[in-house]
């Protein structure tokens, strides 16, 4: 990941557990061959560790908030760390099988 990444994908989470740990192992083996940061907004989640479930994932930055600030919130304290020149705002519960982001981002390029 460089200084400025072309892409910052921020994840909101509560209480995501092994459905997070799945998004973000399944984004980073899809991602090879793109440029990208990943921000989790991890909302007061309960349940679990977030840290084991981030553990071995590259390019992520955790922002951890003291109270469950709801997902709009969430996501826009995810843009204003982000550093990428596009924005995706991904869900935590996601499974990816092949790389459609890449393929996404260069659709949006083009136009």
């Amino acid at each position: 990941m460089s200084n400025n990444p072309e892409l910052s994908i921020i994840i909101v989470n509560y209480n995501g557990g092994k459905l997070l740990r799945d998004t973000l192992v399944t984004l980073q083996q899809y991602t090879k061959d793109l440029d990208y940061e990943i921000i989790l907004i991890d909302n007061a989640s309960t349940k679990g560790d977030v840290e084991k479930e981030i553990k071995g994932i590259e390019n992520l930055k955790l922002i951890k908030n003291k109270s469950n600030d709801g997902f709009a919130k969430a996501n826009n304290t995810g843009a204003k760390h982000a550093t990428g020149e596009y924005l995706l705002l991904l869900n935590n519960d996601m499974i990816f099988t092949e790389d459609v982001i890449k393929t996404s981002l260069n659709y949006l390029k083009s136009l």
